[in-house]
């Protein structure tokens, strides 16, 4: 989290009963993925609870439910509003 966000960072373990986190995917250990939060701030998830292992770079969106993950490929929508005729 530091080598990516800063040293005044902080890193917050993924709360696995109900919790769900979007971001993009900025680190890994042997049984963690890290994944941004804000720019100052990420989550840390247990490897053996995810469906899959997200890549570092990728933009995730990892849902919680009874100690399990899903992993989603995850896109911000626009936050502009398109006018047609």
């Amino acid at each position: 989290t530091a080598a990516a966000l800063g040293d005044s960072a902080r890193t917050f373990v993924a709360q696995t009963e109900s919790g769900k986190y979007r971001g993009e995917i900025i680190g890994e250990t042997d049984q963690h993925v890290v994944q941004r939060l804000s720019s100052h701030s990420a989550v840390a998830h247990m490897k053996q609870l995810l469906e899959r292992t997200p890549n570092v770079g990728e933009t995730s969106a990892i849902n919680y439910t009874n100690d399990r993950a899903t992993v989603r490929e995850w896109r911000e929508r626009s936050r502009g509003q398109e006018l047609t005729r």
